[in-house]
């Protein structure tokens, strides 16, 4: 089987093309009208092309956790991948063996110095961001749109909040409140459907039981404890007020923080 695969961002033209043919190394193409990096949002997708006759089994590694397509015939499909922060080498394989694995370096976007430069990356994103800033509660700038707001804030680069979580986020009283600025866009979760996204305070959990926020030693200690990777899995509730302190429940557990004990995470 013949792979042709392309990266594409939700309402982008394709990243990279790449085309690979029997005993053949890979042939790569940058096309001048590609956006610089791709989002690690919900909506990346991996446009693969494929040539051949019967079923095949299309591998993509480099991703978290590996992707796994079933193809039948000549045809296009459409895989959506999740992509963390960084620069990651995709790699798409078809289980016949005949053909060379065809790899491409995507960069994922993050820190924007202003809303041009956001524009610039990401050049027919929907949801187009408003040149005309708005004041955050603590005197930073956001530019609003549809379904997220670029936070700016003098020497430090800006980030993407989408909501759920910026929804959240404005209910907590933006950068004014217990989380502080942001630092880092809204991502996917590695293996979950749902997003995370993180502040100088603490992080913004958004998932199919809704989206909730950890901050201050609470978070650091489900930092420390590896995440939603934890036994605790994901959070279930804001931080709260009990007896002698604050509390933060999780799927598997909970983390109670007392002056005197500090942060102490139990099991259900």
């Amino acid at each position: 089987m013949t792979l042709r695969p392309a990266l594409a961002a939700a309402g982008t033209v394709a990243a990279v093309a790449l085309t690979a043919t029997p005993a053949q190394a890979a042939t790569i193409t940058m096309p001048t009208s590609r956006p610089t990096c791709v989002l690690g949002q919900a909506g990346t997708l991996l446009t693969v092309e494929h040539e051949g006759t019967g079923t095949d089994t299309l591998v993509v590694s480099g991703v978290r956790p590996r992707v796994t397509k079933t193809v039948t015939g000549s045809g296009t499909t459409t895989i959506p991948v999740r992509l963390e922060p960084g620069v990651h080498m995709l790699t798409v394989d078809s289980s016949d063996g005949w053909d060379p694995k065809v790899t491409v370096a995507v960069p994922v976007c993050d820190g924007w110095a202003s809303v041009d430069a956001y524009t610039n990356d990401i050049p027919r994103d929907s949801g187009t961001l408003s040149t005309t800033p708005r004041t955050t509660p603590a005197g930073a700038v956001a530019h609003d749109g549809p379904r997220g707001s670029l936070y700016l804030r003098p020497g430090a680069a800006g980030h993407l909040v989408l909501d759920p979580a910026r929804a959240k986020y404005r209910a907590l009283w933006e950068d004014r409140g217990v989380l502080g600025a942001a630092t880092a866009s809204t991502y996917d979760l590695p293996t979950r459907a749902g997003t995370y996204t993180e502040f100088v305070g603490g992080r913004i959990y958004t998932w199919s039981r809704g989206a909730f926020e950890i901050h201050g030693e609470i978070a650091r200690k489900y930092q420390a404890l590896n995440l939603e990777h934890s036994f605790l899995g994901l959070p279930t509730s804001d931080e709260f007020a009990v007896p002698g302190g604050r509390r933060s429940t999780f799927e598997g557990g909970s983390i109670t923080w007392t002056p005197a004990g500090g942060a102490v995470a139990r099991r259900w």
